[in-house]
């Protein structure tokens, strides 16, 4: 199954600095990938990732961070014009596909 650890880490990273102010992305990321997990949350590591991505990211969130980006790459590849509204609908469609994905196959 993929799921995006980016999100999940991304859900949490503004509590893990409120608790530990210096805390590093390399830091971060040993905890994740480690089997004991993150120190502020045990729960949340790599083999927790399914459970952790539909606990703590939810459809709204990942619409809203996938039409981000894809606002971005179009402003700066500046290939093609796409409407934000056209960049809206084919977020949608993506969310839609990977949940529909991760229905199948998660």
């Amino acid at each position: 199954m993929f799921v995006f650890p980016g999100l999940i880490i991304g859900s949490q990273i503004n509590y893990w600095t409120g608790l530990m102010q210096r805390l590093r992305l390399s830091q971060i990321l040993e905890m994740y990938y480690s089997e004991h997990g993150v120190n502020f949350d045990q729960n949340i590591k790599a083999c927790n990732r399914k459970e952790n991505f539909q606990n703590l990211v939810n459809s709204s969130s990942l619409l809203t961070e996938t039409t981000n980006f894809a606002q971005v790459l179009s402003f700066v590849t500046k290939s093609v014009f796409i409407s934000d509204s056209k960049l809206q609908e084919y977020s949608e469609d993506a969310i839609k596909a990977y949940e529909e994905y991760l229905r199948k196959f998660g």
